[in-house]
């Protein structure tokens, strides 16, 4: 038998999963990772640490699936677009306030870069028409400028900047390849034209990041051969020097990939869990203001891909049953907190079975943690109407309630706006944490309108990766046919017609909602 291995390296944890090339799953394994946050704005890891994390969950899941290291024929990565640090010799290079090298990674959700991100759209240069108008203080350049004026030593150290799935590929075969996902999507890499724009670099003064080859100049396509594992990295793994390695992608985007489902066109995917990323692919380039994008290369090759994006989506719902007062309670009568979605789930299904309209005046705006699109603001916050004090599990099953539909009509503002701009929409395909509550998918069907599919792979980023690994491996042409291959059927949750002008004026006072918020800050602007 061959098989593949697909890492996934998220924000809090490292996973391996080792698949049959016909889509049998052999075993899952997850070793956690650090993480240190710090102020307001702060957060970073150690790739000594996610590597070595990696490591440890494949030589598990080796075990675990009780596979010989000689049938692993390849493997592919993704992980979080967190920007990684290294030295002339390879070795981790400060990111850090402390100047500690052990931390040489600013993840993916850091705001530090509010004030360079700033700077860089005011200048309104040709590459901001790909990232939806806007660069994001999430994404790498802000992030490498406020380094240089910051910590210039760091700075002046570094010889090499990954994204972080970059990083793991080059650790593990030692070839200096780039994801065109990687690139186009954090980078402002032209992945259309096949260059950096270093004018653009220049106007930052970023231009020795092109001159002396920090940020690469060898960039191929996901699942491209990108070589073997080396001696060190196959001993470190477990695993065989004779494993090939493919060019990786980002951690969204792999578990976009692996779920995909045959026969259904004009959807979108959402890769839902701390936060969401919404994937919707075009033959030709379709700009969406304030929606990232679009990237060529970065998920389908030879398409073009928007990428929407919701900052807290799953975080927000846990936020607010943990601020609720009855959250002591309950977790003092239930042994882990996953239960916790249970009760409220069956909490929730008799109000609706009592009154379907029972959260009709409660009204949330999901921008706790700013609005990625369509507004494309960090700095934008939430707003909650129609509370009262009371303590019980019914009041907490109600917040509960309306902050799934909160962010299910942020995802449906993403839908019309892509929609508006020509995307044509008729289905939602949902992996990640998000699709395995009931509730919330039936809430998102409802909302939204559109058929629901959960992929038949319930970790369908690791598989993701695990296709890019069939593609490099040279068994399978291309993804169409590794997925034709190795997929499987997908769960299908139809909305519910009658409920559809409810949910239509819910919506209506939604989007007053963010009117209401920018008249109130008008009026204490004097302040």
């Amino acid at each position: 038998m061959k098989y593949v291995i697909g890492i996934d390296v998220g924000s809090g944890s490292a996973r391996a999963g080792i698949f049959s090339l016909n889509g049998e799953e052999k075993g899952f394994s997850s070793t956690n990772i650090k993480i240190k946050k710090y102020e307001e704005n702060f957060v970073e890891q150690s790739s000594e640490d996610i590597w070595n994390s990696v490591c440890k969950s494949v030589k598990r899941v080796l075990k675990i699936a009780n596979v010989n290291k000689n049938d692993i024929i390849a493997i592919g990565f993704d992980a979080t677009c967190s920007l990684v640090a290294l030295d002339k010799n390879d070795n981790p290079v400060s990111l850090s306030k402390g100047k500690e090298d052990y931390w040489n990674i600013i993840m993916w959700m850091d705001h530090r870069a509010k004030k360079e991100a700033d700077e860089i759209n005011s200048k309104k240069h040709e590459v901001l028409k790909y990232v939806g108008g806007k660069i994001s203080l999430e994404m790498e350049i802000p992030k490498i400028l406020w380094l240089k004026r910051n910590l210039p030593n760091s700075y002046k150290r570094v010889s090499q900047f990954f994204d972080l799935a970059d990083f793991l590929q080059y650790k593990a075969c030692g070839n200096n390849i780039r994801s065109s996902c990687a690139l186009a999507c954090k980078w402002t890499y032209l992945a259309h034209k096949n260059k950096w724009d270093r004018n653009f670099f220049k106007s930052l003064g970023l231009e020795d990041l092109i001159d002396k080859n920090k940020i690469g100049n060898i960039v191929k396509e996901p699942g491209t051969f990108a070589g073997y594992l080396t001696k060190k990295s196959s001993k470190e793994m477990g695993l065989s020097i004779n494993t090939k390695v493919a060019v990786g992608m980002i951690d969204a985007h792999s578990g976009g990939l692996g779920s995909l489902i045959d026969k259904v066109n004009n959807s979108i995917v959402i890769v839902a869990g701390t936060s969401a990323c919404h994937m919707l692919n075009s033959k030709n380039p379709i700009f969406v203001q304030g929606v990232w994008g679009p990237y060529y290369d970065a998920m389908i090759p030879n398409m073009w891909l928007n990428e929407g994006g919701q900052s807290a989506f799953g975080s927000l719902i846990d936020y607010n049953i943990k601020k609720h007062p009855y959250y002591n309670k309950l977790i003092k009568d239930i042994k882990n907190n996953k239960n916790i979605y249970e009760i409220l789930n069956k909490e929730v299904d008799k109000l609706k079975k009592e009154n379907p309209y029972s959260i009709k005046d409660i009204h949330i705006l999901d921008y706790h943690y700013g609005n990625r699109s369509p507004i494309a603001s960090s700095k934008e916050r939430g707003m909650e109407i129609g509370l009262n004090m009371s303590d019980d599990i019914v009041s907490m099953a109600k917040i509960y309630w309306a902050t799934i539909d909160s962010v299910c009509f942020g995802t449906k503002n993403i839908i019309d706006t892509a929609i508006n701009k020509g995307y044509k929409i008729n289905s939602i395909i949902v992996c990640g944490g998000a699709g395995k509550n009931e509730l919330f998918m039936r809430e998102l069907a409802d909302i939204c309108q559109y058929n629901i599919y959960i992929p038949g792979h319930e970790e369908s980023v690791v598989f993701g990766s695990a296709i890019l690994a069939s593609v490099a491996s040279g068994e399978y042409k291309n993804y169409k046919e590794a997925l034709s291959k190795m997929n499987k059927k997908a769960k299908l949750i139809k909305p519910n017609k009658t409920i559809k002008k409810y949910y239509e004026s819910k919506y209506k006072i939604y989007l007053e909602l963010y009117k209401d918020k920018l008249k109130y800050e008008k009026m204490m602007s004097n302040f």
